[in-house]
């Protein structure tokens, strides 16, 4: 267990740290890299649903719980569903430097992001 905790955490850090790096790339750099997400997932999908099948067989071996098992099995469509959503977000308005929330808390306490 703390092998996953230390290897979760480090994730976490690597993940914090590529999201700084990403942010001060140009608009079509990031749009680029999710178009190449995007097709790298497309490339991949017989992989990644076979890998998923192994998954799956191998928690239903293990008497997952059927609501758990649900949420862990993949098929083509909710694949393509979530290639669809990482394209959709390259569609979207830029939202680097633009202020999405200001809202006033109280007397001089302002929370914006």
């Amino acid at each position: 267990m703390t092998v996953l905790v230390n290897s979760l955490t480090e994730v976490a850090r690597r993940t914090r740290l590529a999201a700084v790096q990403v942010a001060s790339l140009s608009t079509d750099s990031r749009n680029a890299a999710l178009e190449a997400i995007a097709t790298a997932l497309t490339t991949a999908t017989p992989a990644i649903l076979a890998a998923n099948a192994q998954d799956c067989e191998r928690a239903r071996a293990a008497g997952l719980a059927p609501a758990l098992y649900a949420r862990l099995k993949l098929d083509a469509s909710k694949l393509d569903a979530a290639i669809a959503g990482v394209r959709n977000v390259a569609a979207l308005e830029d939202p680097i430097g633009q202020v999405q929330l200001h809202r006033q808390l109280d007397r001089s306490l302002t929370l914006k992001g």
